[in-house]
């Protein structure tokens, strides 16, 4: 979902920054809360209601990781931005180089064709087949709140690649059919430029490397210049102090694409950018790249990542559990949860189990009954 400003630019000295976080707590908000101070930004990462860790960038641009119990107030406004959880990932998180991290660099960016959604609430086959229809250019990424658990690569609407955990392929694809069984996990699919999808889908094909840092923008053009020079494909990646990256995409030595992140948010950008940039210190890579200009179909099997379906014992059995931790209003209590999933008492599939029963356990006022109920309820699962 693009981002959504709730509030802006408030007056931290009048705002109930606890009854604050209650309202998102019980809204299961995405998003973060942005404290401007006069020496820098603090951004507030808030997760299904929690707030989970906070990343502050001083007026320099340097970014620092930290935790988070409660939101700074003293001199600062504060503004409430709703966003997904992708966004979140790439604001919260120290991104690895995109020869490690593949395409997963660049997961969210691009066309939405399918907002990310629960896998609960997705017929995967009928989404694929949509692609195909479509003859669509670009990924579909699957997630969870913390990281992207992998991502398959459409070409001119067929799979022809899969990544996750530096595996790619059928590997890949096993891993990420594995990974997604066992928890909460969700799916959006991004068009992009072919152009685009075909340096992504060559990430496994990669030759030579030249890192470093770059002290003046003529050594960044000379740079660019000698690589282009040989007419090869390569990726000119930069990466600031602050976190902040550039990409641009190389293909025969002419420059194709160019994207910028920043705090978790994509946009076009140009090789002159960099120019007064490089000052504040820039980490380089030039990833030569050998592309695969008409990428083969892989043979998969979409049907088979359908979800797994709790048994109806089970099922009653955590419920009745519930009932009996939580009282009279239980039942009405497990209804609200399932409705609120987007699940039936009749249909459970396993990766939804382990969100059902932490949601059910957040209900029970008394913390010990609570996590004796996720003991139990965990416990039928083994």
């Amino acid at each position: 979902m693009p981002r959504k400003i709730i509030y802006e630019n408030l007056n931290s000295e009048i705002v109930d920054t606890k009854k604050l976080l209650a309202d998102l707590k019980s809204r299961k908000f995405n998003g973060y809360i942005l404290i401007n101070k006069w020496d820098g930004e603090i951004y507030c990462i808030v997760k299904n209601g929690t707030l989970v860790k906070s990343v502050y960038f001083n007026k320099d641009g340097r970014r620092e990781f930290m935790e988070c119990r409660d939101i700074p107030k003293e001199n600062s406004t504060i503004s409430v931005i709703e966003t997904d959880l992708l966004e979140l990932i790439h604001l919260s998180h120290d991104i690895p180089s995109i020869q490690f991290a593949g395409p997963s660099v660049l997961a969210g960016y691009g066309i939405r064709v399918q907002e990310p959604l629960l896998l609960t609430h997705i017929n995967l086959e009928k989404a694929f087949k949509s692609v195909e229809k479509e003859r669509s250019n670009g990924y579909a990424v699957f997630f969870d709140e913390e990281e992207v658990a992998g991502i398959f690569m459409f070409y001119e609407g067929k799979i022809v690649n899969a990544y996750s955990k530096g595996l790619f392929g059928r590997e890949a694809f096993n891993f990420v059919t594995k990974k997604i069984s066992s928890g909460v996990y969700y799916m959006g699919i991004f068009s992009i430029e072919p152009e685009l999808l075909l340096f992504l889908n060559s990430l496994d094909r990669l030759g030579k490397i030249q890192k470093g840092t770059i002290s003046s923008f003529g050594e960044l053009q000379k740079l660019i210049s000698n690589a282009s020079g040989e007419r090869s494909s390569f990726i000119l990646e930069a990466i600031l102090n602050s976190g902040e990256r550039y990409y641009f995409f190389f293909f025969n030595g002419s420059l194709i694409k160019g994207i910028k992140i920043s705090k978790g948010e994509f946009t076009e950008a140009n090789v002159r950018d960099l120019g007064g940039l490089i000052k504040e210190g820039v980490s380089f890579s030039i990833i030569h790249i050998n592309i695969e200009m008409n990428p083969a179909p892989i043979e998969i099997e979409i049907t088979g990542m359908d979800a797994n379906i709790l048994e109806k014992e089970k099922v009653v059995y955590i419920k009745n559990t519930f009932i009996d931790f939580m009282g009279p209003i239980g039942n009405f209590v497990w209804n609200k949860t399932l409705s609120d999933l987007g699940i039936s008492e009749e249909s459970i599939p396993m990766e939804a189990v382990e969100s059902l029963i932490k949601s059910l356990s957040a209900e029970i006022p008394d913390n010990a009954y609570a996590q004796k109920f996720i003991n139990k309820a965990r416990g039928i699962l083994k």
